[in-house]
């Protein structure tokens, strides 16, 4: 079996979904590969989607809600004459050219931008293998009716089943098997062997603090916050891609031991040190935080 993974990078967690499914499938003998699918089109498109995504959620929100909420309120099938569906025509050329090389017996995508360039190709029929979408969120995003023709559709949980239903797939297609994490989320070291790794203090209760891979809200502010309460514990906080963010912390005086961290690799080790974590409430960061019991 061959397995292609299409992934758009728009913030971190679709990627992660994408890299913990892959090494699974290669722990099995699976041939897997990922593909950022606007990054192949044109690194210039992926760069624009990335930092376009980055300004419309996080500073521009009350325009990223207005729009977001419009396209909650669409007919379930009126997908065909959608802005972002005509956009997406005009890139599946490249990429069914990559995809007829790379010949997948399985398409699995893990964001419904890439999702709807697959559904273009299938609604063509220029596709063979079956396609499958992975929701990475515990709701439904209103761009899932315009992947109507995926063979399966992955949802974190059957509670979610009613909101696909409502936009247009039938229950057969639905998946319930819940948002694919790493595995590593699933083995925890103590608490004292991970706070000896990363250098705090063994017995001190310990907050993780995380804005997600761009490093969301005013970082700094919580951290005041955090520093002014009387209850003693000690802090992790990782800003993410956000280098403003962090660098305003490292100035600080702050009366609390800050472990203040960038963008990381190893948040199931900080996970394993935390007795909570502050976040946003990103369905990858989520799934992993109930993982380890956080």
């Amino acid at each position: 079996m061959k397995i292609l993974i299409m992934s758009i990078t728009a913030g971190e967690g679709h990627n992660s979904t994408a890299k913990a499914m892959r090494d699974y499938f290669e722990t099995k003998g699976i041939e897997c590969g990922i593909i950022d699918t606007y990054g192949y089109i044109n690194p210039a498109l992926q760069k624009l989607v990335s930092e376009g995504y980055l300004i419309a959620s996080n500073k521009a929100k009350l325009a990223y809600e207005g729009s977001y909420r419009l396209a909650e309120k669409r007919h379930k099938n009126a997908y065909e004459l959608s802005a972002t569906r005509i956009a997406n025509m005009v890139l599946t050329s490249k990429i069914h050219g990559f995809i007829e090389g790379y010949a997948p017996d399985v398409i699995i995508y893990t964001h419904t931008f890439a999702g709807i360039i697959v559904d273009i190709l299938k609604q063509k029929e220029l596709l063979n293998a079956v396609t499958i979408g992975i929701v990475t969120d515990f709701t439904i995003h209103p761009f899932w009716e315009e992947c109507l023709h995926s063979d399966y559709v992955v949802t974190a949980n059957r509670l979610l089943t009613w909101q696909m239903l409502k936009k247009g797939f039938l229950r057969e297609q639905v998946i319930p098997f819940g948002i694919p994490i790493n595995p590593k989320f699933s083995v925890d070291i103590s608490k004292t062997e991970a706070r000896s790794q990363l250098g705090l203090d063994l017995n001190r209760k310990t907050i993780l603090l995380m804005g997600g891979s761009m490093g969301y809200g005013n970082m700094k502010k919580t951290v005041q916050k955090l520093d002014d309460m009387d209850e003693d514990f000690q802090l992790i906080c990782v800003c993410g891609n956000n280098v403003s963010a962090r660098a305003k912390i490292n100035e600080l005086n702050l009366k609390k031991k800050v472990l203040n961290l960038g963008f990381v690799n190893n948040v199931d080790l900080l996970m394993d040190a935390s007795n909570c974590i502050i976040s946003k409430p990103g369905g990858l960061t989520t799934s992993e935080a109930l993982a380890k019991r956080l």
